[in-house]
């Protein structure tokens, strides 16, 4: 789980749901609200592509 911030810097929009239906939506990120708190939900191996597709920009190598 991360905040939107986040993911939107990495990937864009979630698919907005409960947080009991995450599991019918994987891998596709979902955004949930916990506690009053909103969250986005990934599939690991998603947002470990993500991130290192976002580290490689960053570092001007090509995608």
């Amino acid at each position: 789980m991360m905040k939107p911030a986040v993911w939107e810097r990495l990937d864009g929009e979630p698919l907005p749901c409960e947080l009991r239906e995450v599991a019918r939506h994987f891998p596709q990120p979902t955004q949930v609200m916990v506690r009053d708190e909103t969250l986005i939900v990934v599939e690991y191996e998603a947002w470990k592509r993500c991130v290192l597709q976002y580290q490689q920009q960053a570092k001007g190598e090509p995608v």
